[in-house]
């Protein structure tokens, strides 16, 4: 706690021109969050909120710092130049990876002595791990430029996005044999029995268009409402 309370202090005491190459973006639950979304610097992304903040490096451990209104007025710049800043760093530092579920599920189980069997139907053989380098804060990595365009052009399909946790998100094509309200079902019923409180990012299901290259809540999508 007294380490935290020392970051915080020389964070609070940094100028634009050092925070900015310290810069970056994580997201979070709106209403498991409330109190820190009082002071913090964020951007609302449907129920969850895109928060902007630094990135303190302890030996092998990362650490990040909110920052909050009264600094960005003191450095006279707008949350979005602030999250341009973020998203350059994150994708250099903490960039994207993409990998199939079942191969982290199968590597997990070997590290446990134990054999994952692959599924030769269900959804779990289609899913994507998005996060990012670290594995930490990772579910962000779907905001960076380009990411969900590039894995929808490769499945030639829209995408599902099923908010894992805050660390990283779960992909699934839309090949129709599955929709957005059964996906959102599941997805509440694991955040209640399954992760950390503190950890939960959404209930909400999210959709992404391939060809407008837009993310809506899934329950909120339609063809038509892209045109």
């Amino acid at each position: 706690m007294e380490q935290c309370k020392l970051i915080m202090e020389q964070t609070q005491k940094m100028s634009w021109k050092e925070a900015k190459g310290q810069m970056v973006f994580w997201l979070i639950n709106r209403k498991r969050n409330k109190m820190l979304l009082k002071t913090a610097c964020a951007l609302n992304c449907g129920d969850m909120a895109l928060v902007c903040g630094l990135h303190w490096k302890e030996g092998s451990e990362s650490r990040f710092v909110p920052v909050n209104q009264e600094q960005m007025s003191r450095w006279r710049v707008s949350i979005r130049e602030m999250l341009a800043e973020a998203e350059q760093n994150m994708i250099q530092s903490f960039p994207a990876v993409k990998r199939p579920l079942e191969e982290v599920l199968q590597e997990a189980a070997k590290m446990v002595g134990q054999t994952w069997e692959k599924e030769e139907t269900g959804l779990g053989r289609k899913l994507i791990l998005l996060t990012n380098r670290e594995g930490y804060l990772g579910a962000s990595a779907m905001l960076y430029d380009g990411v969900l365009k590039e894995l929808a052009d490769a499945m030639r399909s829209d995408l599902f996005i099923l908010p894992s946790s805050i660390h990283e998100v779960l992909v699934l094509p839309d090949d129709g044999e599955v929709g957005g309200k059964e996906l959102e079902e599941i997805v509440q019923t694991i955040n209640r029995t399954e992760v950390e409180d503190g950890e939960v990012l959404s209930d909400t299901v999210y959709y992404y268009c391939r060809e407008n290259d837009l993310l809506l809540p899934a329950r909120a999508f339609s063809k038509e409402a892209t045109l």
